[in-house]
């Protein structure tokens, strides 16, 4: 079942909703989720929380994006933050923890390794909290 269709079936949004959403992403050519927040049919902590469900990994909330230290930005360069839509939040050891819009692309999760020469630890956040932090510290 697609992600949209289990939020229809598990009675978060209705199939109206849906088809708005997926006719928004037809248009602006976003993710599912960002098109849903957009519209105002799921917050951000929902659909953070949603797909690090259905995904298997946690989730990223705002706040751990909120204020990312220098020295973490530094293991990334900006050209592979942005090619992968990952953001790294925080460094522990050689494992840097990563904010990303789809944790489960295995090679954005190799260059990720290799470009910051630490074991990754890949954690969800929708695309729009993703894309404001590239912004904000790149």
């Amino acid at each position: 079942m697609r992600p949209g269709e289990v939020l229809v079936h598990r009675g978060v949004i209705t199939e109206k909703q849906l088809k708005k959403a997926l006719d928004a992403q037809l248009i602006l050519g976003a993710h599912l989720g960002t098109c849903l927040i957009e519209l105002g049919y799921l917050d951000e902590d929902r659909l953070g929380s949603f797909l690090s469900e259905i995904l298997g990994v946690r989730y990223a909330h705002p706040g751990l994006l909120a204020e990312i230290p220098a020295n973490v930005t530094r293991t990334l360069t900006p050209a592979v933050v942005e090619k992968h839509r990952a953001i790294p939040f925080e460094l522990s050891g050689k494992t840097l923890s990563v904010a990303m819009v789809d944790p489960r692309r295995l090679n954005s999760l190799d260059d990720l390794s290799f470009v910051s020469g630490c074991r990754i630890e890949a954690w969800v956040a929708p695309e729009v909290r993703i894309m404001q932090a590239i912004e904000r510290y790149y």
